[in-house]
C-alpha cells in the first residue's frame, strides 16, 4: 500500500472513532495497577446547573478545538486515539449517520429549591416596577414573588413566579389624561453558571426561550391579555467602547416577544429572531462582546393592561419554567479529566484562618443590625466541630423596617499561592459548608452574600497609583445557599461575578497573586418573613475549600513521518504519563513498555489503537 492509501484508510477511520467514543464528558475508573488512574470509560454527564439568587440590589454584571486529519496531524483526543496502520482493502466503509443539532442549556430558573442537593433554580435577583406618562400618577401598588406555592400544594412540590398588581387608580387617570398612558412589569437576572462561553451562536435563530404562564383576574368576557417577554443580554460598563458617562451595565442585545396569556397555564416557546430588537440595535454588540462576562437576564412588561384586565386589584400573572437554550450544531469536545489539588483549607478546628474581622453593618435608615462574630464557635460547625459563625439581631428594625439592611465578617488564612499558576478561573473550585439558624417558621432557607478578594503587589495593575497598598484584581461574588440544615456547595471561581476590579485582571496577573480574604454576609437582614426581628439570627460557615483543578490525560496527536506513525501528547501539568495500545478498540490495553514522547511504530505493523494514562504524582 503506498502510503498515502495508508493515509486515506487512517482519516477516515479517525473519523469514525471520533464520532462513535464522542461524549459529553468521561468518568474515570480505577485499574487493577496501584497509583493509576484511567479515564477512559464514557458516560454522558446530565445538565447540572448550579443556580442561587443574589441579593436583590444586586442589579449589574460586574462580573479543544478539533483539527481536520491532514497530512502530518490527526485530530487531537482528550482520552483515546485509534490508530489504523494497514490496508482495508474489500472492508468498505458504512455511511456515517449524520449528526443530528442539539441544544445546550444556557439558563433554566424554575423558582425552585431543591433541599436534597442543596441546589437552588430561582432568579439571581429580582424586582418589580410601574411606568406610566402624561399625568401625575394615582395610587396604585404591584408585588413580585418569586417562591409562590399554589394553596393546594401542599407538599411544596413547585414553586412559581407570582406577579401582582393594582391599577384601580389608573381607571381616573385615564379619563384625566386622554394622552397618558401606563404599564407594570417585573424581571430580574435568570438563572446560570456565569460562563458566557456557552453563548456559541451569533445567529439569534439559534437561541430559543420558553416559559410557562397563566393569568388570574381577567375582565369578564375576555380570555386572553397580552404581554412582552425582553430577553436581555447585558455585559460590565464601558464593555461596548467608547466609554459612556454613567455606571450601568452595557446592554449589548434585547429582543422583545409579544405573547397573550390565558387562565389556563400555556408553554410559549420561540427562537430570538422572531421578536425584535429594542432601541434600535443590531446583534452587533451581541456578537462582539457575548464572551466577556454577558449575562442573561429578562423583563415582562403588561402595556395598557386594561385591555385584558379589568382597573382592580385582583390582576395577577403566574410565571415558571423559563428555559433558555442555544443550538449546538457542532458539539464541543470533551473535557479532560481534572486531578484536584488544594491550595487553601480552613476548617475552623485543626487548619484555622487568620486576621478575622466582623461585625460591619449598614442600613437604608439609622436603625442598625447588630452583628458579631466568632472564627472558632464550638459545636456550631458541621458534626459538633467549631464554625464561623456571624450572629445578628436585627430587633432594632421593627419600629422602622428600612428597605435594605446587612452585615458581615471577613478573614483569611494559609493559601498556597504559588498554585495560582493559571489564567482560566475555570481551573479553581471553591467549596464550603453553611447553615442558617433563626429563620422564621415557613422560611427553610435563604441566600446570602460571600465575597472573595485576590490582591497582587502594589502597582501590578497600569498606570500605578499614589498609594502604596496591594492591588485588587478582583472581587468575585457568589450566592450562599443556607437552610435549617447543613449545605455543601461548589463554585469555580468563573462562576462568580465581578463586584470590583474585573476577571481579565485575573486572567492577566494570575500568577503575581499574594493575598487572598473572604467576607460572606447577610444582605437581607430587614426581610421580616425571612429572620423576623429578633435576636436569634446567624450564619455558620465551615470546611472552606480552594483547589486548583489540573488535567489528568493529556490529548494525543498522530503524524506519519517517513514509513512511521508517530504518536505524541502533551506533558500533564502534574504526574506522568504511560502510554498503553490494544488491538481491539474494546481493549485489553496494556502498557507500551519503554514508550517515550515521541513515540513511533512502523505503519506496516498491526492496527493499533492507542490511549495515554495518566499517574499521579508520588506524595
Amino acid at each position: 500500500m503506498t502510503g498515502r492509501l495508508v493515509w486515506a484508510s487512517l482519516r477516515y477511520y479517525q473519523r469514525w472513532i471520533r464520532k462513535a467514543y464522542y461524549y459529553d464528558g468521561f468518568n474515570g475508573e480505577k485499574t487493577g495497577e496501584s497509583g493509576v488512574w484511567e479515564s477512559v470509560r464514557p458516560i454522558r454527564l446530565k445538565d447540572i446547573l448550579r443556580f442561587e439568587p443574589l441579593p436583590a440590589d444586586a442589579d449589574r454584571c460586574h462580573n479543544p478545538q478539533t483539527k481536520s486529519l491532514k497530512m502530518k496531524t490527526t485530530s487531537s483526543q482528550w482520552m483515546i486515539c485509534a490508530i489504523f496502520a494497514c490496508s482495508l482493502a474489500g472492508s468498505p466503509l458504512k455511511s456515517l449517520a449524520q449528526e443530528t443539532p442539539v441544544t445546550n442549556l444556557v439558563s433554566l430558573t424554575t423558582f425552585d429549591y431543591d433541599f436534597d442537593t442543596g441546589v437552588g433554580h430561582n432568579l439571581r435577583w429580582n424586582y418589580g416596577y410601574k411606568y406610566d406618562w402624561g399625568g401625575e400618577a394615582p395610587a396604585h401598588s404591584y408585588y413580585f414573588n418569586t417562591a409562590f406555592y399554589d394553596p393546594d400544594d401542599w407538599g411544596f412540590t413547585n414553586a412559581m413566579g407570582q406577579f401582582y398588581f393594582d391599577n384601580a387608580g389608573y381607571a381616573d387617570f385615564m379619563i384625566a389624561y386622554p394622552g397618558g398612558g401606563y404599564g407594570f412589569g417585573f424581571g430580574g437576572g435568570l438563572n446560570w453558571t456565569n460562563d458566557a462561553s456557552i453563548f456559541t451562536a451569533t445567529n439569534r435563530e439559534d437561541y430559543i426561550i420558553s416559559f410557562r404562564a397563566r393569568a388570574e383576574g381577567l375582565k369578564a368576557g375576555v380570555t386572553t391579555a397580552n404581554g412582552e417577554f425582553q430577553v436581555q443580554f447585558a455585559a460590565p460598563d464601558d464593555t461596548i467602547q467608547p466609554p459612556d458617562a454613567n455606571t450601568d451595565d452595557d446592554m449589548l442585545m434585547q429582543v422583545n416577544l409579544n405573547f397573550s396569556v390565558s387562565s389556563n397555564w400555556q408553554t410559549f416557546v420561540f427562537t430570538l429572531d422572531q421578536g425584535g430588537i429594542a432601541d434600535g440595535k443590531t446583534e452587533a454588540d451581541f456578537i462582539a462582546y457575548r464572551f466577556q462576562d454577558c449575562n442573561p437576564r429578562f423583563n415582562v412588561n403588561f402595556h395598557q393592561p386594561e385591555g385584558g384586565w379589568d382597573f382592580d386589584a385582583d390582576n395577577t400573572f403566574y410565571l415558571d419554567d423559563i428555559r433558555l437554550e442555544v443550538v449546538q450544531k457542532a458539539p464541543p469536545p470533551p473535557p479532560p479529566p481534572t486531578v484536584p489539588v488544594v491550595m487553601l483549607e480552613w476548617n475552623m478546628d485543626d487548619k484555622p484562618g487568620w486576621g478575622f474581622y466582623g461585625g460591619y453593618n449598614w442600613s437604608q435608615n439609622a436603625n442598625l443590625p447588630i452583628f458579631t462574630y466568632n472564627e472558632a464557635d464550638a459545636g456550631a460547625g458541621v458534626g459538633g466541630s467549631n464554625g464561623w459563625s456571624l450572629r445578628m439581631d436585627n430587633s432594632a428594625l421593627a419600629s422602622e423596617p428600612p428597605q435594605w439592611a446587612g452585615g458581615g465578617m471577613g478573614g483569611s488564612g494559609p493559601v498556597d499561592y504559588s498554585l495560582f499558576s493559571s489564567g482560566d478561573l475555570g481551573d479553581y473550585l471553591l467549596t464550603f459548608d453553611a447553615r442558617a439558624e433563626g429563620l422564621e417558621p415557613a422560611t427553610l432557607n435563604t441566600s446570602l452574600a460571600l465575597q472573595v478578594f485576590l490582591r497582587a503587589p502594589d502597582d501590578t495593575l497600569e498606570p500605578a497609583d499614589a498609594d502604596e497598598d496591594d492591588d485588587l484584581l478582583v472581587r468575585l461574588d457568589f450566592a450562599v445557599p443556607a437552610g435549617t440544615n447543613w449545605q455543601t456547595t461548589s463554585y469555580t471561581l468563573r462562576q462568580g461575578n465581578a463586584g470590583i476590579g474585573s476577571k481579565a485582571n485575573f486572567t492577566d496577573h494570575a500568577s503575581k497573586i499574594h493575598d487572598m480574604n473572604m467576607q460572606f454576609q447577610i444582605e437581607n437582614a430587614n426581610s421580616l418573613t425571612t429572620w423576623g426581628y429578633d435576636a436569634d439570627n446567624a450564619l455558620i460557615v465551615d470546611n472552606i475549600k480552594l483547589e486548583r483543578l489540573f488535567v489528568g490525560c493529556p490529548p494525543l496527536s498522530v503524524a506519519v513521518s517517513g514509513e512511521n506513525i508517530v504518536v505524541t501528547w502533551a506533558d500533564p501539568a502534574t504526574g506522568s504519563v504511560k502510554l498503553q495500545s490494544a488491538t481491539n478498540v474494546n481493549g485489553p490495553f496494556s502498557e507500551v513498555v519503554g514508550a517515550s514522547n515521541p513515540y513511533a511504530t512502523p505503519i506496516s505493523g498491526a492496527p493499533k489503537y492507542f490511549r495515554t494514562v495518566w499517574v499521579p504524582p508520588t506524595p
